[in-house]
C-alpha cells in the first residue's frame, strides 16, 4: 500500500509523523538541506540531553567527593600509596568531567563504573586498615 506524501510534507525521523517542511530546521548537509528531526522532537531531545546532563554532573560530583574523603583519610603506609595512586586518577577525571561543558552519555557510564571500582578501593582501604 503506497501513501502518496503532498509536496513540501516530509517524515520527521523521530516521531514517525508527516510535516511540513516550516517544522524542521535547515540542515544544509542534508541533500533536501533540513534535519531528520522536526524542531518539536528536537526541543524534546534537548530537554531529555539537559536533563542526563545534569544527573551525570550530580552523579560524578558524588564519586569526586567519595574519592576525596578516602584520599584524606589514607596514611602513608605503602598500601595507601597503592590506593592512592588509584583514587588520584579517580579525582582527576571527575574534575575533568566536571569542568566539561558537555557531559556526555559515555561519561555516565564511566561515572558508574567508577562506582563500582570506589566500593572496591574501600573495601581494600577497610582490609588495609583491618590488617594495621
Amino acid at each position: 500500500m503506497n501513501i502518496e506524501i503532498p509536496d513540501g510534507y516530509i517524515k520527521c525521523s523521530s516521531c514517525k509523523i508527516y510535516k511540513p517542511t516550516e517544522d524542521f530546521g535547515a540542515n544544509k548537509a542534508k541533500y533536501n538541506g533540513l534535519n531528520s528531526n522536526c524542531k518539536e522532537c528536537n526541543k524534546l531531545q534537548a530537554k531529555k540531553n539537559s536533563k542526563l546532563k545534569s544527573q551525570n554532573r550530580k552523579l560524578v560530583t558524588v564519586i569526586l567527593n567519595k574519592a576525596l574523603h578516602i584520599n584524606e583519610m589514607l596514611d602513608d603506609s605503602i598500601e595507601a600509596k597503592f590506593i592512592s595512586d588509584d583514587i588520584k586518577s579517580i579525582i582527576d577525571y571527575c574534575n575533568n568531567v566536571l569542568n566539561q561543558s558537555k557531559i556526555l552519555g559515555r561519561d555516565l557510564a564511566t561515572a558508574e563504573n567508577m562506582i563500582h571500582n570506589i566500593e572496591n578501593i574501600i573495601n581494600k582501604f577497610n582490609k588495609i586498615k583491618d590488617i594495621s
